[in-house]
């Protein structure tokens, strides 16, 4: 059974989630500017810190490099987690680098939200598989090479073979702990420097028993030459094999929407057949992104910083307020938020381009996951 047919009172999540959910697609669908609803979708930064120095991230650490502080991580326990339906424990630190960590991992086992989290893969000592495994973590691995020479030339500083061993250390403790909620995906940035790895990458996973690839793209202004829309036949190309070769193996996948002029007709296999996380993943919520302007963000997801700031989305381009200063929901519907959900096209978010509509991994939401009360 997938995400779409729960019911209330059905199933993992709690009816509380359930309602908010409801609410937050009525007030998306009538572009309310003052919500009843919260957001569905959290990103939250155990810390900014990071163990390795990778040549595709654009993060600037000099001046912010801590971990998020206990109290601001209990406000926004209180005030989001209850209903939310996902939690995303990263943002650009590596977030098992948290000295809290594990007090906020835990945290979850009291609320029905799906938990998931980015890591490079290099720091997993054994309390973190256990308690990654036992709370039902939906892990991405960050693995843009599958070759030990080029996967360290692009991410600097971490080892190949450690990665390997913590995935596969961490996929063996969740086949022992027997969460179907656990789940491992291994996510792929790709630049025309590595485009050629995406059939490889699906190899990799193949060989490795992880039946989910997530493709992002490479954007930085600074480094234009090596961004996707520069050579798209070349890109779709190696894309179409990693699909070709992902739907041969049963592997689910996720790739952009479109580079430069093309448009993928197929940009992922999401109901081509199950597996045991979809009873517990809101896949949907991947699929508010902006492609004709129409963006879900300012309804749907929400992110809170190390140090507090309540950003407008995942690209974080905007702080709205600091949740150390103000509730969460006085943030929420503060002028600035409000002003974004008046836009009209979010090519140029309250004035800046936003990189999303370049890529626009998915058109828009297709499905709901929560039916209405009538259905």
């Amino acid at each position: 059974m997938t995400i779409d047919k729960i019911k209330p009172g059905e199933k993992y999540f709690s009816d509380k989630v359930i309602s908010n959910a409801r609410k937050n697609y009525q007030e998306f669908e009538a572009k309310a500017t003052i919500l009843g609803s919260y957001p569905i979708k959290i990103y939250l930064e155990p810390t900014h810190k990071c163990n390795i120095k990778c040549n595709i991230c654009t993060v600037n650490r000099k001046n912010f490099n801590h971990d998020m502080p206990l109290e601001i991580f209990e406000k926004v326990k209180t005030q989001l987690f209850p209903t939310a339906a996902e939690v995303n424990f990263y943002l650009d630190g590596e977030p098992l680098l948290a000295e809290n960590f594990s007090y906020m991992a835990s945290a979850c086992s009291e609320y029905t939200f799906l938990p998931k989290i980015n890591t490079n893969g290099t720091h997993m000592p054994d309390h973190i598989i256990d308690i990654l495994a036992e709370q039902g973590f939906f892990v991405n691995f960050s693995i843009d090479a599958a070759s030990t020479e080029l996967f360290e030339k692009i991410r600097c500083g971490a080892k190949f073979q450690t990665v390997v061993q913590n995935i596969l250390k961490l996929k063996k403790k969740q086949e022992v702990c027997k969460n179907r909620r656990a789940h491992i995906r291994i996510a792929t940035t790709l630049s025309l420097n590595n485009i050629e790895e995406a059939p490889e990458i699906i190899g990799f996973a193949h060989n490795h028993g992880i039946r989910d690839v997530m493709f992002n793209p490479y954007n930085n202004p600074k480094d234009s030459a090596n961004m996707l829309m520069n050579d798209p036949e070349r890109v779709m190309a190696s894309i179409e094999k990693a699909m070709a070769l992902a739907d041969t193996h049963k592997i689910r996948f996720s790739a952009f929407k479109k580079i430069g002029n093309r448009i993928a007709a197929h940009q992922n296999n999401w109901n081509d057949f199950a597996l045991p996380v979809d009873d517990y993943a809101p896949f949907y919520l991947e699929s508010f992104n902006p492609y004709e302007g129409d963006c879900g963000y300012p309804w749907t997801n929400t992110v809170i910083a190390a140090n507090g700031n309540v950003l407008s989305c995942c690209r974080y381009q905007h702080c709205m307020g600091n949740i150390s200063k103000k509730y969460f929901v006085d943030i929420w519907n503060n002028r600035k938020y409000r002003g974004m959900r008046l836009q009209k096209n979010y090519h140029k978010c309250r004035g800046v381009t936003c990189d999303m509509h370049a890529y626009s991994m998915w058109n828009g939401p297709t499905e709901r996951a929560f039916p209405s009360e009538n259905e």
